[in-house]
């Protein structure tokens, strides 16, 4: 089906496509939700000295989700006068908790991408304290509001929320802090551990804070020891109790815990730093920041805050001392801190979906490179990117002889790499690939040195990031191996996490698999190992299967780490996964039984025709081999409420009918249906196994031929399997006188047979004699069943009678049919020979003249003769022939009452010395006839003759037009004695001698009726011969013709139909044709792939009908309105197999167009949106669908 969908012009808005090359920071969701913020350039505010804007800025997202806050902040220490300037607008509000440095705006509703990116082109600037500091800064965008605010600080990374909590106690601040995470890193309260640190967080808190240092006892003691054998190096001894007047203080939380800060009151001693900060210059002595004479351990202070009235110097308190306004928790630096990339935002709450972030520094001189990194998981590319005030180009500037510059060109960024190791950072050799913890340095030259001035470089910048391990996801399959990469016999096994269902919840695999399709592949020394493994359920479906002590192994274990993991508690873990356990193969055997108890054999066999098949049960075999064992007990329960449905087939198509089986092999299937039976790709899923029904044989059998006793004085015994005729016994003599004997009498004589002791001979008495003893091994004939009328023939010659007639001589052969009481056994035929002795022929032995009586009996027509009666002296000769007329043949021939078999058409009497009487019974043959279908001419074959001894052209079905040659052929000993064409006209002998017959240039239909005969006999026809027709109706093809065939005998039937007479497809007289059915006397008898059939044991006249059909398929064209389009499209087609439907025209009006082209189901062709300020598309006006049938 095709469909094509038109709307009016313009009825769908633009949609248009920004990009930028800025300053850009993105970040994707699990749902492939794409933020980003593009800073663009930093451009300097007319009127306003020192202030910047961005108007190149642009917000970008890939969804309709609404953004509800963006925030800018600060990320370098700052002075009264650096400032960032939003203000609210509309629906654009100002978080309350904004600091100078930190400013977050929210939009409860929430604003589009191109919304946002309008406010803060119009309403964000960033103030500058003077002409020549740089300063740095960061844009986030989130799709929450922010509800606190959170400073981040890009030296070392990381992040400082301010807790406002007038009057709480040093410890209080403590155990809060320690209490808070944030996006994976565990909060702590502040240390301060270089100038710049401490510059970064005064200048952005301003608070009067609690900081992470003090000399109580309850919480230097756990941690002083950590640096013990260090500072006992430096001849430092940290004594027993560190509180007043001893004033130990150190550094309690965060990654320095354990670190003394100084030790002594008024004028204390700095520590020496074992391991020196690279921001604090990696000086040999640990960060300092006291005021002038503290600590001093006024009124018992034992710990460290900073005031914030003189410049953050710092000072002791008493853990329960008041004048604290805030506490400042601390996050970064931590081990174990995931600092995961995708959430790694400032200015938002921790359980935020998706947050991103972009970093500038703001350089009035524009000389200073701002570097930023983001974390990323190993096997990810580095997200490294450098701007100048925002400007993602970093230029080289140019300038002329007189010192004036002249333009720019990219400059060369050379970026330096260096690992953190322990708390040095050493220079890398290339790019880093591994899990740790990295720093890139992006340096470029700003000018060339040239006559008049030396080279100038950009201030470098930098940035610190980490490769994290990645996370990886063991729970999918292996890949299965291509045949280019077939899998190492020697490696690992893959990750399969199934097994066929085998009863039990036992998983046998091996316990290191294969991760190399997950693995980084310059990184791929690891796999994955556990201990055992064990599904949650035994029986088949959809499982979890727990791996217990799940781990990675190998050289690179370390830069993986596995999803989903579930801590034991004891240093071990356990991965649940989702698994199957797939149904097991199970194969059923279906029959047919007549026993309803178990155990009983299947029918195997039946017979044609035979009723009672369709009251048999449908049962089926199980093969308990393939059994899980704790099903073997019981395996019928696995089929308790199941059905099945039978049904039977052969090769070729044919359905089964129970009520009356055709002949042939029949492979019985079956369906199951019950509650729990679903059905699968062919096949049954019954609870843990998957059914495949293995077809099993019926055959059924031909009807076999007719038992026929001949009662003699020397009877054989019955043998239905070997039903051949019993040799003749000695006929019934009937004298001239006698009376007639008719069917009362033959019955009579059939029942006298019967009733009598097994062996009677019937002789001339037809109930034997009932004294003798019965001869051993003398047949039973089975008796008549109850209301059954026997079929009785009596026939003299080759015609069949009414009675025999003691006035007509000869030999008469009588049959009586009747079934068998048995029904497992053939019908009974019984055939007795009866004797019709002439009248003696009396000669005057005085005379010497004799007359030859002749006389023509039966069918006469009027062309049939006979030579006249003669009467002719002694020794004379005669010769008596005999035309039999056409249509006509002769059915006996006796002489003096005696059955002759003349070699032609005539008898000859030599030497006279007797009277005698000729006597010719004719009789009418038998016609087939022909055949006609709708549409076509048929030439109709039939022959008439001993079966086999004519070979002959099919029957055919044919177009107008053509020309069709007849042939025949005898075989030796044989010749065609008569063709008759149409029933009317009779070929000459010298046509028959031709071998052939053309119908030229055929317009009607015709019969051929081919009649051939022994050389040295009568035509092989009797009256009591059954007729066989055929025909193929509905297409073309050939068929065996038809025949006239004996009782009891066999006849086969070959077809060959036309299946595609054209081979071009565009003729007009293109077609294909399929076999639709084959029919024997209006029954199916043969499936539509089968190209013959044989009638056996035929005791009626026989049709078989091959029906053909067109094969033809309909092309629908069907045309939609879309908000009121309107237009045409082509006609509806119908077409056959092979043929093309070209040119299929859609035609939109002139105010509409086509938008839409969808062909059996599947969009083929979708119009762009409408945009009327841009030139349309050309619409597929003419779409071509070429339709292959």
């Amino acid at each position: 089906m095709l469909l094509l969908s038109m709307v009016p012009v313009g009825a769908f808005a633009p949609t248009v496509a920004l990009a930028a090359d800025d300053v850009t920071a993105s970040t994707t969701a699990g749902d492939d939700t794409t933020l980003s913020i593009k800073a663009g350039a930093a451009v300097p505010v007319e009127g306003h000295t020192n202030t910047w804007y961005f108007p190149y800025l642009t917000v970008e997202s890939n969804t309709d989700r609404l953004i509800k806050s963006i925030t800018v902040q600060f990320t370098s220490a700052i002075t009264t006068t650096d400032a960032i300037n939003v203000d609210a607008s509309g629906k654009f509000e100002l978080f309350a908790g904004n600091k100078r440095g930190n400013k977050s705006v929210n939009c409860a509703s929430g604003a589009t991408a191109a919304e946002w990116q309008q406010y803060l082109r119009d309403h964000m600037t960033i103030t500058l304290s003077d002409a020549t500091t740089t300063k740095s800064i960061r844009m986030i965008a989130n799709f929450e509001p922010v509800q606190s605010l959170y400073d981040y600080n890009s030296l070392n990374g990381h992040y400082y929320e301010t807790v406002k909590a007038s009057g709480a106690s040093w410890e209080t601040a403590f155990k809060a802090a320690q209490s808070k995470t944030y996006m994976g890193m565990q909060g702590y309260l502040v240390t301060i551990t270089s100038q710049k640190e401490h510059d970064y967080v005064y200048t952005m808190i301003g608070e009067n804070c609690w900081t992470g240092a003090t000399c109580l006892d309850a919480y230097t003691g756990p941690v002083k020891n950590t640096y013990k054998d260090f500072y006992a190096s430096k001849g430092i001894t940290i004594p027993s109790s560190t509180m007043p007047a001893a004033a130990y203080y150190f550094w309690v939380c965060g990654p320095e815990a354990g670190k003394l800060v100084s030790w002594g009151l008024n004028t204390p001693t700095a520590a020496p730093d074992p391991s020196p900060d690279p921001l604090n210059n990696n000086s040999p002595t640990i960060y300092n920041n006291w005021s002038p004479n503290e600590p001093n351990n006024s009124s018992g202070e034992q710990c460290m805050h900073f005031y914030s009235s003189v410049s953050g110097l710092w000072n002791d308190f008493a853990n329960g001392n008041t004048s604290c306004t805030a506490y400042v928790i601390e996050y970064g630096g931590m081990e174990g801190d995931s600092d995961d990339p995708s959430t790694s935002g400032g200015g938002g709450d921790a359980n935020v979906d998706i947050v991103v972030k972009v970093e500038i520094d703001i350089d009035p001189k524009g000389k200073t490179i701002t570097t930023s990194a983001d974390n990323v998981r190993v096997g990810e590319p580095l997200k490294v990117s450098e701007n100048v005030n925002g400007d993602p180009e970093v230029k080289l500037h140019l300038f002329g002889t007189d010192g004036k510059e002249t333009g720019t060109e990219p400059a060369p960024v050379t970026r330096t790499y260096y690992q953190k190791q322990g708390k040095d950072w050493v220079a890398l050799d290339g790019v880093p690939t591994k899990v740790g913890t990295y720093k890139v340095e992006s340096r470029a030259p700003y000018r060339y040195a040239d006559d008049t001035v030396a080279a100038e470089d950009y201030t470098p910048g930098s940035a610190e990031f980490k490769i994290l391990p990645k996370v990886i996801n063991v729970a999918p399959n292996s890949p299965a191996p291509s045949p280019d990469k077939p899998s190492d016999p020697s490696a690992l096994p893959g990750r399969f996490w199934s097994k066929t269902y085998d009863g039990t919840t036992a998983f046998d695999s091996p316990t290191s698999l294969d991760l190399s399709d997950l693995l980084v592949e310059s990184l791929g020394d690891a796999h994955l190992t556990f201990d055992s493994a064990a599904f949650s359920n035994a029986n088949a479906g959809a499982r979890e299967l727990t791996l217990h002590n799940v781990r990675i192994e190998g050289v690179d274990a370390a830069n993986y780490n596995l999803a989903n993991l579930k801590d034991n508690g004891d240093g071990t873990y356990d991965l649940i996964i989702p698994a199957t356990i797939l149904p097991a193969p199970l194969t059923i055997s279906p029959y047919y039984s007549f026993a309803t108890q178990e155990g009983q054999d299947p029918i195997t066999t039946w017979r044609a025709g035979k009723e009672g098949l369709e009251e048999a049960a449908q049962s089926f075999e199980i093969a308990t081999d393939q059994l899980a064992a704790a099903d073997k007990d019981d395996p019928q329960s696995l089929f308790n409420g199941v059905t099945p449905a039978h049904s039977a087939a052969t090769a070729g198509g044919l359905k089964l009918d129970l009520k009356s089986p055709v002949r042939g092999s029949y492979q019985v299937s079956t369906q199951l249906s019950g509650d729990k039976v679903s059905a699968v790709d062919g096949k049954f899923l019954v609870g843990n196994y998957l059914v495949s029904v293995a077809p099993t044989t019926l055959v059924v059998e031909p009807k076999p031929s007719t038992v026929v006793v001949t009662p003699g004085n020397d009877p054989t015994p019955v043998d239905p399997d070997n039903p051949e005729p019993i040799k003749p016994g000695d006929p019934v003599i009937v004298k001239p006188g006698d009376d007639p004997v008719g069917p009362e009498d033959i019955l009579k004589k059939v029942e006298d047979i019967i009733g009598g002791k097994p062996g009677d001979n019937p002789g001339d008495n037809p109930g034997g004699n009932p004294d003798d003893d019965p001869k051993p091994d003398t047949p039973t004939i089975p008796e008549i069943p109850e209301g059954v009328e026997p079929k009785i023939e009596i026939i003299k010659g080759k015609q069949e009678v009414d009675e025999i007639d003691p006035d007509d001589p000869g030999t008469y052969t009588v049959v009586v049919t009747y079934p068998n009481p048995d029904p497992d056994q053939p019908e009974v035929r019984v055939e007795i020979t009866y004797k019709v002795e002439p009248e003696p022929i009396k000669t005057d032995p005085e005379t010497r003249y004799f007359t030859v009586t002749t006389r023509l009996r039966g069918a006469i027509a009027s062309d049939s003769s006979i030579s006249p009666t003669a009467t002719l002296g002694e020794g004379s000769s005669y010769s008596v022939t005999w035309t039999p007329g056409l249509n006509r043949y002769v059915s006996e021939v006796t002489i003096d009452g005696k059955t002759v078999e003349p070699t032609g058409d005539a008898v000859d009497f030599e030497d006279l010395d007797a009277n005698h009487i000729v006597v010719v019974t004719v009789a009418t043959l038998p016609s087939v006839g022909g055949s006609a279908t709708r549409g076509w001419y048929t030439v109709t074959v039939n022959r008439y003759g001993t079966q086999g001894m004519l070979e002959c052209s099919p029957s055919q079905t044919v177009e107008g037009g053509e020309d069709v040659n007849v042939w025949w052929e005898p075989v030796a000993g044989f010749k065609v004695s008569e063709i008759v064409i149409d029933g009317t006209t009779a070929l000459t002998p010298e046509q028959i001698e031709s071998g052939s017959y053309i119908f030229d240039d055929i317009a009607a239909n015709h019969v051929v009726d081919i009649r051939y005969k022994s050389l040295n006999a009568l035509l092989d026809v009797t009256s009591r011969d059954y007729m066989v027709s055929t025909k193929v109706v509905n297409g073309p093809g050939t068929i065996t013709g038809g025949s006239t065939v004996a009782p009891g005998a066999n006849y086969s039937v070959a077809w060959d139909t036309v299946i595609q007479p054209i081979p071009d497809t565009e003729d007009p007289s293109y077609g294909v044709w399929e076999v639709s059915g084959v029919t024997v006397n209006g029954v199916p008898s043969a499936g539509a792939s089968d190209t013959s059939l044989t009638l056996d044991n035929i005791n009626e006249h026989k049709n078989v009908v091959v029906s053909m059909r067109p094969v033809l398929y309909n092309v629908n064209i069907y045309g939609y309105s879309v908000n009121g389009g309107a237009g045409t499209v082509s006609n509806h087609r119908t077409l056959f197999k092979g043929q093309s439907y070209r040119d299929v025209l859609g035609t939109p009006n002139e105010d509409s167009r086509i938008v839409r082209v969808v062909v059996d189901g599947t969009t083929v062709y979708d119009a762009p949106a409408y945009d009327p300020s841009k030139p349309q598309p050309e619409a597929p006006r003419r779409p071509r669908s070429r339709s292959r049938p």
